[in-house]
């Protein structure tokens, strides 16, 4: 369930919609750009939102984005910057709370409210939206949907070289549309309309084709009112897979086929069921084209034996409807039957007599594990044609994983590499991290990749090819390079170091040499840029950039952080976005060439606007507790003093494998507390610490949660609460917790542990209170079964009523949760009451799901922790 990015925060965003490219952080090499790598991620918990006009949603922090989607601006003159952050453990100067004017006269700085924390404010960054295209083999292209909202073809080096796809004028009247992809032959336009959300990733959609050439616009499938539940060009020409009543088709754009016809409610051919999609691939499509476009390889669930869970929807809006809307999922909760599922390949061909020809094969695999305890997590063509294929399963409660070898002409898969974590074979009994980061290598590039190693030369005949993955090495995840597709073993670590490689940012420029990736060498809070040949040597550190390369003068000033990268389809250029902490800003440049440089967005005006504000400070230090230094972040109030005594809020996720701590830019509500002056007697200050179980510290420090969720966690949180309790401008008798999905969870565990001694006030929004309860594939992954864990399932629930007697609690809820249902908090309210526990409050919010933001409900709901925390702590 929740990782960090999984539960909503107040709907003020870092950031404006960040729409870049398919390729923003996935792992294809450069020179296979055209194949989105839609496997399998990291299963942590993702915001709930709508599909917005994006190819790609990139979060800052851990806050969820505005869907506002902007063209590009044009350079703006240099301004300076606000000083708004302090990196160091050293603190920050107290800032004036007048501007002084060039004129000598001096302005007053506004207060950042909580209307603008919780609405919007003019303090969210701009975003740059573009997808990299190749053209005749020139990378340098990207497109664009321009302000007035024509979708425009765009160069790099030539800012006159324009290609207008589609103008406005030319669709029917009354035809608008929410997401476009372009074919790779350039001929047509994919145009989704009608969208209506299903789940968090998943929608339902119509699809209409406009023909570039002649202007014209037809549905997809040539019915008008399909609803399909996804489209996707092949990587070659204009083919199109897509999914309608859970039956897989391919088109030419003149005659679709059907590859599957047994689509059901329960059995689902290329699309994924609720937990699938939830915990697995963090999206809804559940097929891969080859390379060339010839083949395509998906996967088929059946639900059968998952049992059902059923939770009524009330709609108050519509007066008179007197009964309720029963809702249904197939929601395997743990030790109950998860989805059995299948792997299926076809090579179609679109001639008339080639009928048996687009009949799929189900893919057999040798050493197989067995079908009700087998989960799928990968799928990556290892090719550039569509002869080979890497699928990866684990079992089922994902400590043991094997990754098999296709070979798409028989259907047949056998195992080639394995990891068994499981504390029987002498592992450490912790799960395996779904990386979803291998990285084809041609023979060429494994040639490279095993230059000046005998063994790796040994090991690798001079026409075979290679990948790369990531493997954990020295406890960190790291750069590895497999000598040929069939070996058990790396031969080479192309990166190692008391630090990690985030998964899924990995690129590799063929012609080059050059594998691209991002990682937290430098600090373990922040993300920056490298590249590394690939033989592992001349490694580079390419972010922060050299102030000397950067033209606009106003990005020098903005340097220190965190970063991403989007490369084009060769690795060219590539985008450069500087995600914080200070305000963001987007660059293209080019690897051969540092100084080149186009900006996209400066976010100019954000910096202009900030010099306008009383904003808070960030401090982010390392503070040490029960054994182990974590890393903490606090945000202090504009012209802080020591000599203020405050109250601190606490605001943890904590879920395993998660991140909160990280230098990215963000206001929202806790912008808005800490600067609040509706209280003057009360001062806060708001601190975030990610404890044992959180990511990119180590798997040691991560897999210490192992089989006992909630335990540690809730010691860390406490013991830092300790630490500040000696603080001398804190009021040691005014520390709240508050957390929302996993963090609503450690919150709880918090309050029934600590039982009053730090903090008296709790917090708990939509949050996990027995294991039990939540679904399979997230919670069995790090508590294994309740059948071979059930000691661990018992002491991890928030059981013990005492500690909630010594503190005040304020629990809420959506009752149309699908995801962290809302029988977890009616368990706890009638654990509550068995224990005549006085000092709680409750509040649902009829309808809404895990965002809790249906009606009126977003803004009640930090109107309630807003007025909970002013109430009582005033009274205190």
């Amino acid at each position: 369930m929740p990782g960090d990015d999984r539960f909503p925060q107040p709907s003020v965003a870092d950031e404006h919609t960040v729409a870049v490219s398919l390729l923003e952080e996935n792992s294809e090499s450069c020179d296979d750009g055209s194949q989105a790598n839609l496997t399998g991620a990291p299963s942590k918990p993702k915001p709930l939102l709508e599909r917005p006009v994006v190819r790609a949603l990139v979060l800052v922090g851990s806050l969820v984005a505005l869907f506002t989607t902007v063209g590009l601006l044009s350079k703006q003159p240099a301004v300076s910057q606000a000083p708004v952050t302090a990196i160091n453990d050293d603190g920050t100067t107290a800032v004036p709370a007048h501007r002084v004017n060039p004129d000598g006269t001096e302005t007053k700085l506004r207060q950042f409210t909580f209307e603008e924390g919780v609405h919007g404010s003019p303090l969210v960054p701009r975003s740059a939206s573009i997808e990299w295209l190749s053209k005749d083999g020139d990378d340098g292209y990207y497109l664009v949907q321009e302000s007035g909202g024509a979708i425009v073809a765009k160069h790099v080096g030539d800012g006159d070289r324009r290609v207008v796809l589609l103008d406005p004028v030319d669709l029917p009247h009354g035809l608008s549309f929410s997401d476009y992809s372009l074919s790779p032959d350039w001929q047509y336009l994919l145009l989704t309309t009608e969208q209506r959300s299903v789940w968090r990733h998943s929608f339902t959609a119509e699809y209409v084709v406009f023909d570039v050439a002649k202007k014209t616009t037809r549905p997809l499938t040539g019915k008008s009112g399909d609803r399909l539940q996804y489209a996707q060009w092949s990587p070659k020409g204009h083919r199109v897979a897509y999914a309608k009543d859970a039956n897989l088709y391919v088109t030419d754009l003149v005659t679709p086929h059907a590859l599957t016809t047994d689509g059901s409610e329960v059995i689902l051919n290329g699309i994924l069921d609720w937990v699938y999609e939830e915990e697995i691939f963090s999206g809804f499509q559940a097929s891969w084209w080859s390379p060339d476009g010839e083949c395509i390889t998906y996967l088929r669930t059946d639900d059968t034996h998952v049992p059902l869970y059923t939770y009524p929807l009330y709609h108050p809006e519509n007066r008179s409807a007197t009964y309720t809307e029963t809702m249904s999922i197939r929601y395997p909760k743990p030790g109950s039957p998860n989805p059995t599922a299948s792997a299926h390949i076809a090579c179609p061909r679109f001639e008339a007599e080639a009928k048996a020809s687009r009949k799929p094969v189900q893919i057999t695999f040798d050493e197989a594990f067995a079908a009700d305890d087998a989960i799928f997590t990968d799928f990556k063509w290892v090719t550039e044609t569509h002869d080979a294929l890497f699928i990866r399963v684990m079992n089922r409660v994902q400590d043991h994983a094997r990754l098999y070898l296709v070979d798409p002409a028989t259907g047949k898969g056998r195992r080639v590499q394995e990891t068994n974590n499981a504390k029987a074979k002498g592992g450490d009994g912790a799960w395996v991290e779904i990386t979803n980061t291998i990285q084809f290598l041609p023979p060429g590039a494994a040639a490279q990749a095993a230059a000046g190693d005998k063994k790796a030369t040994a090991a690798r005949p001079a026409d075979q090819p290679g990948y790369l993955d990531l493997v954990v090495h020295d406890d960190y995840l790291h750069l590895a390079f497999f000598a040929t597709l069939d070996a058990a073993e790396p031969v080479r670590y192309l990166t190692s170091g008391s630090w990690g490689v985030v998964p899924q940012s990995v690129r590799v420029d063929m012609a080059h040499g050059w594998v691209y990736y991002t990682s937290t060498e430098q600090r373990s809070i922040q993300k920056h840029l490298y590249r590394v040949k690939l033989d592992g040597t001349a490694k580079t550190a390419l972010t922060p950039p050299d102030p000397k390369s950067l033209q606009h003068e106003t990005l020098r000033t903005r340097l220190n952080g965190t970063y991403s990268a989007s490369f084009s389809a060769h690795c060219r250029y590539y985008l450069l976005h500087y995600r914080g902490p200070d305000a963001p800003w987007y660059k293209i440049t080019s690897p051969s060439d540092p100084l080149f440089e186009r900006v996209l967005e400066a976010n100019d005006e954000l910096v202009r606007r900030r010099a306008e504000y009383a904003l808070p400070s960030i401090v982010y230090r390392t503070v040490e507790a029960n054994g182990q230094k974590f890393n903490v972040q606090e945000i202090r109030p504009h012209g802080f003093s020591e000599l203020d005594k405050h109250a601190v809020l606490f605001h943890p996720y904590g879920g395993p494998n998660s991140q909160q701590v990280s230098s990215g830019y963000s206001v929202d509500w806790h912008t808005a507390l800490v600067s609040q002056t509706e209280e003057k007697s009360l001062k806060f200050i708001v601190v975030v610490v990610d404890g044992r179980g959180t990511g990119f510290r180590g798997r040691k420090f991560m897999t210490s949660v192992s089989e006992d969720l909630g335990r540690r966690e809730a010691e860390d949180q406490i013991g830092v609460a300790k630490y500040y309790q000696t603080q001398p401008y804190v009021d040691a008798t005014r520390l709240a917790i508050w957390g929302w999905s996993y963090g609503g969870y450690l919150t709880s565990k918090v309050i029934e542990a600590d039982a009053g001694a730090a903090f008296k006030l709790g917090i708990a929004v939509a949050p996990v209170t027995h294991w039990q309860l939540y679904d399979t594939m997230y919670t069995e992954r790090y508590m294994k079964t309740p059948q071979l864990n059930p000691k661990g399932y018992e002491v991890s629930g928030v059981n013990n009523m005492e500690g909630f007697k010594k503190a005040k609690f304020l629990l809420m809820h959506g009752t149309g949760d699908d995801n962290v249902h809302f029988q977890q908090s009616a368990f706890l309210v009638d654990s509550l009451t068995m224990a005549s526990v006085q000092s709680y409050q409750v509040q649902y919010y009829v309808d809404s799901d895990h965002r809790n933001s249906h009606r009126n409900a977003n803004g009640q709901l930090y109107d309630r922790l807003k007025t909970f925390l002013f109430t009582n702590f005033k009274a205190a």
